[in-house]
């Protein structure tokens, strides 16, 4: 991904949301100069959702009896997708 905010004309600052270039970071948004604001916009969902799929992992492996309700086997299938 290349942004050349040199060609970038304006007096107003540019926000970001680079949700699909974790290449991008912080000392390379600085270095583009006009960027004013980034949003990290599903940077926290995603590393809740790892870290769920992550517990109930563990769960079933040392502990398969606490997972034996219809809850749990749904949300069993829903990691396996």
């Amino acid at each position: 991904m290349a942004l050349d905010t040199a060609r970038w004309p304006g007096q107003v600052p540019l926000v970001i949301i680079p949700t699909a270039y974790p290449e991008l970071t912080e000392a390379k948004v600085r270095a583009l100069g006009k960027i004013a604001v980034v949003i990290y916009a599903n940077h926290a969902v995603r590393a809740a959702v790892t870290a769920m799929r992550e517990v109930f992992a563990a769960i079933r492996k040392y502990h398969p009896f606490a997972v034996d309700t219809s809850e749990a086997r749904l949300m069993r299938r829903w990691l396996e997708r």
